[in-house]
């Protein structure tokens, strides 16, 4: 009984949180699945998983970092039951997709904020938004002397989203390109942790810093949500060859390797 007089009010927050949300994003960045998808708890994204579709109350497309933190702070005053499920771009499909992991969640899709806001090649850093991928950051470092590290995902995946799920470049594990992240909290206050360029001065990268890092406790984490990334680029190499050895057996093959 005391669920059935509890869950009207539930529900009324969730709506009047949404309603407030749409003031903030506008109608077209916007998707509830009571309104616009037809019936409640309609999973209003493409499954891709291997696993059951979640039921997703709505999705929303902020385009800036103050629209992020509007969201965040319209769901903590109301407290509504569902929880915000942040994304990049839902395609990082090896790692898991646009799919949260349980019912009853608002997914918060990032792919519209796809800002490259910084590139250093003489430092070897960008600063870039959720919605960058691999693309995207590869033609602004065309023609340079700096490069990504890559994965053998598609062109179309986030970076950061990658990062933060600690996916694997073809040079060296991902979480070791984040040397900054830019943060909105629970509570919708804007933190940066790791290490962050001065606009006055030149500092050499440091994502770790004095004492303990906080930079990792936002990977694979529901902590926050991140708004932006730091992440180190490497140098674009002069020239790449292939080289293909054949051995008539493996003793010949285990005297050339030890």
């Amino acid at each position: 009984m005391t669920n059935q007089r509890e869950e009207p009010a539930g529900l009324s927050a969730s709506m009047l949180s949404l309603d407030e949300v749409r003031q903030v994003v506008g109608d077209s960045n916007i998707t509830r699945a009571d309104v616009d998808a037809g019936q409640q708890g309609e999973n209003v994204r493409r499954n891709v998983s291997l696993f059951r579709p979640r039921d997703v109350r709505a999705v929303i497309r902020p385009g800036s970092v103050q629209e992020i933190q509007a969201i965040v702070r319209i769901f903590h005053g109301n407290n509504p039951p569902a929880g915000l499920h942040a994304i990049s771009t839902g395609r990082n499909w090896g790692l898991g997709s646009a799919e949260p992991a349980t019912d009853d969640v608002v997914t918060v899709d990032l792919g519209r904020m796809n800002s490259v806001r910084r590139v250093d090649c003489d430092a070897g850093y960008a600063v870039i938004e959720p919605g960058v991928t691999q693309l995207c950051l590869a033609e602004a470092l065309d023609g340079t002397n700096r490069m990504l590290n890559v994965t053998a995902s598609s062109g179309h995946t986030s970076v950061i989203g990658n990062a933060l799920e600690r996916g694997v470049g073809l040079r060296r594990q991902r979480t070791e390109d984040l040397l900054g992240l830019e943060i909105v909290l629970p509570d919708g206050e804007l933190a940066r942790v790791g290490w962050w360029p001065e606009q006055t001065k030149r500092t050499a990268a440091n994502p770790y810093g004095l004492g303990p890092s906080l930079l990792h406790l936002f990977t694979q984490s529901n902590l926050g949500i991140v708004a932006a990334a730091v992440v180190s680029l490497l140098p674009r190499p002069e020239s790449q060859r292939v080289l293909r050895l054949k051995f008539p057996c493996a003793r010949r093959c285990r005297r050339a390797v030890f």
